[in-house]
């Protein structure tokens, strides 16, 4: 099914009979919190876990609806950890997003440009909001946020051809002590995810002869991917940013031996230049 009779169907499905309103889409200051199920017996119960059932089910939906909706990444992310114990509170933040959607049904549409021939990366790349020009080779942003819970969120975006072909926001897998760590995470996530892109690319006869840039506001995650002994005191830092280190190292021995392709380089930006942030923090403003 297209994207918009789904959303039709998800209104007339999750919407009804509920007070229509200006929907924005809810972000990080609704708090949310775990729910928990009245005891066996308790008249509420059934009609308790029947909302636990709907919730799962809207946000499961989301998931897959996220994929042509971007713009809803971030709450989706947030709504779906509490998706194992769902309160009435998550039940409502999840509707609100619904009745975005339902409010704004047109999806993400890109490309069909046919002035563009080449999808090789620019040389010299293009930077990010550069006045006259535009980059239509692939290019990645990553981003981080500390979350109100202790596991922080990773964010990401892929760009080619002018629009997003991969779009990342999920939580951490693990609990970070300090903003620098979040960072880390989330650079060797979507290095991960950038990886496999470059090589359908290149069987699609897209040549991937340059390093794919990969934009981030944090430098000492660039830091680390150019000195191996940087996070020397967390084992688990450490395995996370080999990737990076790998890849940096990787540029080096390229620029000796122009026989080998570069995987990626790391690039620091600034914070404005964040087109990954929305996927990692709740952004009120239009980027």
């Amino acid at each position: 099914m297209s994207c918009i009779p789904v959303i039709k169907k998800m209104g007339e499905d999750f919407l009804k009979g509920q007070l229509s309103y200006d929907a924005k889409l809810p972000g990080r200051d609704i708090p949310l919190e775990a729910g928990e199920a009245p005891p066996a017996g308790h008249p509420d119960r059934d009609n308790y876990l029947h909302m636990q059932t709907e919730t799962r089910s809207i946000l499961g939906l989301l998931l897959w609806v996220s994929l042509a909706y971007p713009q809803i990444s971030f709450d989706v992310n947030r709504g779906c950890g509490y998706m194992s114990n769902p309160s009435w509170a998550v039940n409502k933040y999840a509707k609100g997003i619904v009745m975005h959607l339902v409010q704004h049904p047109t999806p993400v549409k890109w490309g069909g440009n046919k002035d563009i021939k080449n999808l090789v990366l620019s040389q010299p790349t293009v930077k990010p909001f550069t006045d006259g020009a535009k980059e239509y080779g692939l290019h990645y942003a990553a981003d981080a946020s500390p979350s109100d819970v202790p596991k922080g969120i990773t964010g990401g975006v892929g760009m080619l051809n002018g629009g997003a072909i991969d779009v990342f926001s999920g939580r951490q897998h693990l609990a970070t002590p300090d903003t620098h760590s979040t960072e880390v995470l989330a650079a060797g996530t979507i290095m991960h995810r950038l990886v496999p892109v470059r090589g359908v690319l290149q069987e699609a006869r897209i040549p991937q002869e340059l390093g794919t840039p990969i934009y981030l506001d944090s430098a000492s995650t660039v830091f680390v991917a150019s000195n191996r002994a940087a996070p020397k005191k967390s084992a688990w830092i450490r395995r996370r940013s080999e990737v990076l280190v790998e890849s940096f190292e990787l540029e080096v021995k390229s620029t000796r031996f122009q026989s080998m392709t570069l995987t990626t380089f790391l690039i620091h930006t600034p914070s404005g230049w964040r087109s990954s942030a929305g996927f990692a923090i709740c952004t009120t403003r239009t980027t």
